[in-house]
């Protein structure tokens, strides 16, 4: 819950950045920092969902008995 609270808080301060009265090169700055940690949380989120997901996969397996296809019927 605190990454995505982060990530909801980073997204707040980057809408209102370019209304702030920093001069261009600070939000120039302060944009690619941003972008930067949003990127390094969407990675720890990555690595965290595959840490959970590495357990036993289950699928379904078919196969067909061709032995039985080719097969005449018993009497």
């Amino acid at each position: 819950m605190l990454k995505e609270r982060t990530i909801f808080i980073a997204g707040i301060i980057l809408a209102f950045l370019p209304f702030s009265g920093f001069p261009i090169l600070w939000k120039k700055i302060l944009i690619a920092l941003i972008g930067l940690f949003l990127s390094y949380i969407a990675y720890l989120q990555y690595k965290e969902k595959n840490l959970l997901s590495t357990g036993p996969k289950k699928t379904e397996t078919y196969t067909e008995n061709e032995s039985n296809i080719n097969s005449k019927p018993q009497q």
